[in-house]
């Protein structure tokens, strides 16, 4: 069987590639071992993360090569936000028996019921659409959602071995230099020494959109109370090259910055070696999620069931923040610092 799982929009959220992606795909090969699994995207950012991975047999990047679109393959997954109609069109340029994609209660609410006959969706090559019962999902309504389609390819095999798949076999590898790169950069810190290693991710450009994240300078004061009371913990807080926002006021010796480059495997590495990760919502959480970190995270109220961490089997906790949270933002400051510290003692 070719599968051909499209997915477009892997540059402006990573964290999508994730939740959707990678646990979809896994799932995939595991369940259909002989299956050859094609995946495309609009840029080179899958083939670093990626490269080590054996259960993708292809990356295209559609932005450079056209081939893909001349293969036939006997399912296309579209594992893309089911109400974005232009990309519709996209997925008809490829030569698939059949399509798959979630239903849309955004466009039925939109649109009526005239989406139920929308010639978009019925002429030309067969396109299922899937019913995701999202109102039956607490949290991951996103991953649930891409699962729901790998289980249309055969839904009494996926019932039967769901429960099967070694999700701990599913977590993303990274290389040597990636290794190399983040011992420099723990040894200058001095993290080394200290019994755990704590990291707090105060960046994430969606939650700061929605206005879901706290100040930097609020963060940075969490990251000092909470290294004075832990002085046998190492918190790192987590930045980038090139972000115009700079940590300053840390003081504590058992504290410290790590500066990312482009390479988002650094950034898997670093994660990987947490023993709790304090973040906003952001991509770092859900790699956090692959890799069964455990995490908690400040969330606004219309995304935390759609994403969060978890689903991976680890554990993923979340302060949700309303949307008039921020008239009250020393109290939801405070409720991350006390589940931070519950969080500590457990360790």
């Amino acid at each position: 069987m070719r599968i051909l799982d499209l997915k477009l929009q892997c540059v402006e959220h990573p964290e999508a590639l994730v939740m959707r992606l990678w646990r979809c795909a896994f799932s995939i090969k595991f369940l259909y071992p002989n299956s050859h699994l094609t995946f495309l995207a609009n840029s080179s950012m899958p083939f670093s993360l990626f490269k080590n991975i054996q259960f993708i047999d292809r990356i295209f990047n559609v932005q450079k090569d056209f081939s893909a679109f001349l293969e036939e393959f006997d399912v296309l997954l579209f594992v893309f936000k089911h109400d974005m109609e232009d990309k519709i069109q996209i997925a008809r340029k490829f030569k698939a028996t059949k399509i798959l994609m979630l239903f849309s209660q955004y466009l039925l609410k939109t649109k009526g019921f005239s989406y139920l006959f929308d010639s978009a969706y019925t002429r030309g090559g067969e396109i299922i659409r899937i019913i995701n019962p999202y109102w039956k999902q607490d949290k991951n309504r996103v991953i649930l959602g891409a699962l729901r389609l790998v289980r249309a390819l055969n839904k009494k095999h996926y019932d039967k071995n769901i429960q099967k798949i070694p999700l701990s076999k599913a977590k993303i590898i990274t290389s040597r230099e990636n290794k190399v790169f983040v011992d420099l950069k723990m040894q200058r810190l001095g993290a080394n020494s200290y019994d755990k290693i704590i990291g707090i991710s105060p960046f994430g450009k969606s939650a700061s959109r929605g206005n879901a994240n706290f100040s930097i300078e609020e963060w940075v004061e969490i990251t000092k109370f909470l290294a004075k009371k832990y002085q046998n913990y190492f918190f790192v807080l987590m930045n980038y090259e090139g972000n115009p926002i700079e940590i300053e006021g840390l003081s504590e010796i058992n504290s410290g910055i790590f500066v990312n480059n482009k390479d988002l495997l650094n950034l898997v590495e670093l994660i990987g070696r947490l023993d709790l990760l304090l973040s906003v919502d952001t991509s770092n959480v859900h790699i956090a999620d692959n890799l069964q970190i455990p995490t908690l995270e400040i969330i606004r109220q219309s995304e935390a069931k759609k994403w969060g961490g978890g689903s991976y089997g680890g554990v993923c906790e979340q302060i949700i923040l309303p949307k008039e949270w921020k008239s009250n933002s020393k109290y939801y400051q405070n409720l991350f610092i006390q589940k931070s510290q519950e969080l500590l003692e457990n360790l």
